[in-house]
């Protein structure tokens, strides 16, 4: 996927993102969707309101830059084709929409996991170091149907993501400068009670670190 935020705004680029995927992948909202409420069902332990889901999803959304908002809202209106709600209908609707691009920061539903290797373990003697996704495939393996490597063409602010077709925000990608940066979700104690307000998105956070910083520290920092 190739989104041209160089000759379009925010909200246009996620609007015609979502009507090529209509185009293209037909099948998009019947793999989507089942994989949303299994992920809400899992946050909730099986038992969920969508008062409360779609508490989080505006509190998260609330605190975006003003560009994420517009460009999500694009992505939303179009895909939506104006169903609204939660409800497990076999339609995406504009809420079930915007919550495919917080599902780390609103359901985070696993855990990742990381390794280094360095000295006698690598061939040759170097330092490796890598993250496993483990991400919550669905019950009908609907994550493996919908891989996507996404560019955002942007000038200095452009970045390659590896991840899910329609998401925006960002599970690994690297940037025009050569920085890399992925999540690592460590979960949460046992009963820990969910809190997001006065939070932000940190797979939005990622994104913006990877568009305006050139250099692995200051995105870190």
């Amino acid at each position: 996927v190739t989104l041209d935020y160089e000759n379009a705004d925010p909200e246009s680029v996620g609007g015609a993102y979502a009507e090529t995927i209509a185009k293209s992948f037909p099948d998009f909202e019947a793999v989507m969707e089942p994989y949303i409420y299994e992920n809400i069902r899992m946050a909730f332990d099986g038992s969920y309101d969508s008062d409360a889901v779609e508490a989080r999803m505006n509190t998260l959304y609330n605190n975006l830059p003003d560009d994420y908002k517009k460009e999500i809202n694009g992505f939303a209106n179009k895909l939506s084709n104006g169903e609204r709600g939660f409800e497990e209908n076999g339609k995406i609707s504009y809420e079930e929409a915007v919550i495919i691009q917080m599902i780390p920061d609103a359901l985070r539903p696993t855990s990742c996991s990381a390794l280094s290797l360095w000295g006698e373990k690598t061939v040759s003697g170097e330092g490796i170091t890598l993250r496993s996704l483990e991400w919550q495939l669905g019950s009908d393996n609907q994550m493996g149907r919908v891989n996507a490597v996404t560019h955002i063409k942007n000038g200095e602010k452009s970045l390659t993501t590896f991840g899910i077709l329609g998401l925006l925000d960002v599970l690994s990608a690297i940037n025009d400068d050569g920085v890399f940066i992925a999540i690592l979700d460590v979960g949460s104690m046992k009963n820990e009670p969910y809190v997001c307000e006065g939070k932000q998105c940190y797979t939005f956070d990622i994104r913006y670190a990877l568009e305006n910083y050139d250099n692995a520290t200051d995105v870190g920092n």
